[in-house]
């Protein structure tokens, strides 16, 4: 696989298809029993289709196209970003709603490269901050935010009835 031929650029509505695929793949982890893994892409399926459809001004969807010089594009992996107030400064802030990378295209640093490019456009609309979820189960993506340099500050804490 080479990923030097990759090429990133915001979404377009022809990416929408392959965009709504790759997401459910935000819950290839072990997800808890009382959770349904559909909730962990659901809402960020909705966000892709309103960015994709111009009614989402205040987010952006850069995607990895792993095929840029042939007639239709291969999202290889995806970074969505929304630009709001950071959590308890309000000081302008982004959030990382979904980092997703295909399968076959693992390990081959896409996720780095996805996440330095949404940090890069956050960083260029203003933001001073981003931040971002994590499952504890999620391991793999847990040792890529912190060799990015993200502070695992919070841990938010779920009592079920």
């Amino acid at each position: 696989m080479n990923v030097d031929n990759i090429e990133f650029r915001f979404a377009e509505q022809r990416d929408e298809a392959q965009v709504l695929a790759l997401l459910p793949r935000l819950h290839a982890f072990p997800v808890h029993e009382r959770r349904n893994p559909r909730d962990l892409w659901v809402h960020d399926a909705e966000t892709a289709k309103k960015l994709l459809h111009g009614n989402a001004p205040a987010s952006f969807l850069i995607v990895a196209d792993a095929s840029p010089k042939e007639d239709e594009s291969t999202v290889a992996g995806l970074v969505m970003v929304t630009m709001q107030g950071e959590f308890m400064s309000h000081e302008p802030g982004s959030h990382l709603e979904a980092l997703v990378v295909a399968d076959g295209y693992e390990g081959l640093g896409l996720g780095r490269r996805l996440m330095d490019g949404g940090e890069a456009e956050a960083r260029k609309r203003g933001a001073e901050s981003i931040t971002l979820h994590v499952f504890n189960s999620n391991e793999r993506a847990a040792a890529l935010y912190r060799r990015q340099g993200y502070e695992f500050e919070m841990q938010r804490c779920i009592k079920w009835f």
